[in-house]
């Protein structure tokens, strides 16, 4: 079964909470994150603090339950 944990994501004034699976990759989350709000090509995260791009799953970056994600608005 795939692991999965609860993130916060927050991009300007949208604040939602989701259930993400740890093994899909950055660029996954990104493109699937797109088909809510349209964002940057990268994201932010506290706890751990890092930049989400590429092709590392989530649990390689370290995302964790309690995890908080960034978006910026593409302009």
């Amino acid at each position: 079964m795939k692991e999965k944990v609860i993130i916060q994501f927050i991009c300007g004034d949208f604040q939602k909470d989701l259930e993400v699976p740890l093994d899909i990759t950055a660029d996954e989350f990104i493109y699937a994150i797109q088909n809510i709000v349209k964002v940057e090509d990268f994201l932010t995260s506290e706890n751990p603090i890092a930049l989400i791009k590429g092709d590392q799953t989530l649990e390689e970056i370290g995302i964790r339950n309690g995890s908080i994600i960034y978006g910026r608005r593409k302009s």
